[in-house]
């Protein structure tokens, strides 16, 4: 999915399939004017599986492990 011209802060969730595989790769890749304040977070479940800062761009890569 790619969404553009996004106003932050902003979220977006998703519903997983069951049953959920054993893992699952997570991704989101995000950019702002050049200087400009950005950072990412995954969560699922409510639980945070990766959050970084950012300025310009930011990436942030996690892996979920079904528990």
């Amino acid at each position: 999915m790619v969404l553009h011209n996004v106003k932050p802060p902003w979220h977006r969730d998703f519903a997983m399939p069951a049953p959920l595989v054993a893992g699952l790769v997570l991704n989101l890749s995000a950019s702002s004017p050049p200087m400009g304040r950005l950072g990412c977070r995954i969560l699922v479940d409510g639980e945070a599986v990766v959050t970084r800062p950012g300025v310009g761009m930011t990436s942030c890569v996690g892996m979920y492990r079904r528990k």
